[in-house]
């Protein structure tokens, strides 16, 4: 999806959760590690049927830090994410059911520094920002 098509979606502020995650998401410490580096890594966040077997096929071809994975059994509020500029969540169309869980990432997201998410949605992707915090 080209830039001009993610302006054209919907737009979506909202406020962090406050409470802080127990532990952190799968493939997290790479992404950290990175960071601490020096590198800012484009980082895909994959959930929903599959998301481990894409994370991994990711991982292969673009290097350890560039996948994290939100398990099916585990709420998005309980992990601790790495602060990013941006980052893209790979989720399926699977119902509607899902988009709770999908705003809760959301704030989760939000609340652990990550600016601006995009996020695979039916009919279109949301984009999810900190509330009152623009993103150019």
């Amino acid at each position: 999806m080209g830039a001009s098509a993610r302006n054209l979606t919907p737009a979506i502020e909202i406020e962090a959760l406050d409470r802080p995650g127990s532990r952190r998401a799968p493939y997290c410490s790479e992404v950290e590690m990175l960071q601490a580096s020096g590198v800012n890594p484009n980082v895909y966040l994959f959930a929903g049927p599959g998301c481990w077997e894409r994370a991994d096929d990711r991982r292969i071809k673009h290097g350890t830090g560039s996948a994290m994975v939100l398990p099916d059994d585990i709420r998005p509020s309980a992990l601790r994410w790495p602060k990013l500029e941006a980052l893209v969540v790979c989720w399926p169309p699977n119902g509607a059911s899902v988009y709770r869980r999908k705003i809760e990432l959301a704030q989760a997201l939000i609340r652990d520094g990550v600016r601006y998410a995009a996020i695979e949605h039916e009919p279109e992707w949301l984009n999810v920002w900190r509330k009152g915090e623009a993103v150019a």
